[in-house]
């Protein structure tokens, strides 16, 4: 890029794009790594409850798998790309992702449930019965 020196106004303008095209290019690669789709991860004694935002997706777009205590979420994200021009901003990520979220405690595989509405994945994943703390009665001797 070429940055103009003609006046200190043109200048600053100049350096101001380049400096705005350098960060959305690191934007661009930050998104395409593990943190592209955004998760919340909360628990309670019973159950860690995942949701992940994943706008525009179908649940046959996605894939939900777990081994050992690591869920991971992974799908394909689509974007048309611009209809007879050129992007002035683009800040919505496109491609394929993989979510890995390491889980608290271990969980019971075949109790899982996923489910998908208006754009957020909320995985519900009961914790293992031998896992679960267990309160013992003390007798009298």
């Amino acid at each position: 890029m070429l940055i103009s020196l003609t006046s200190p106004w043109t200048a600053q303008r100049s350096l101001d794009r380049w400096f705005d095209h350098a960060f959305q290019a690191l934007d661009q690669v930050r998104r395409a790594t593990d943190d592209s789709v955004p998760v919340n991860v909360w628990h309670d004694d019973a159950t860690v409850v995942v949701t992940a935002a994943v706008p525009g997706l179908t649940p046959e777009r996605l894939e939900v798998g777990l081994s050992e205590s690591v869920l991971t979420i992974a799908g394909a994200i689509e974007d048309a790309p611009a209809a007879e021009g050129a992007w002035v901003r683009r800040e919505r990520t496109a491609g394929r992702f993989e979510r890995a979220v390491e889980l608290p405690w271990p969980v019971d595989a075949e109790r899982i449930e996923a489910r998908l509405k208006d754009g957020i994945l909320t995985v519900a994943c009961p914790r293992s019965a031998s896992d679960r703390p267990r309160t013992i009665q003390v007798k009298a001797a």
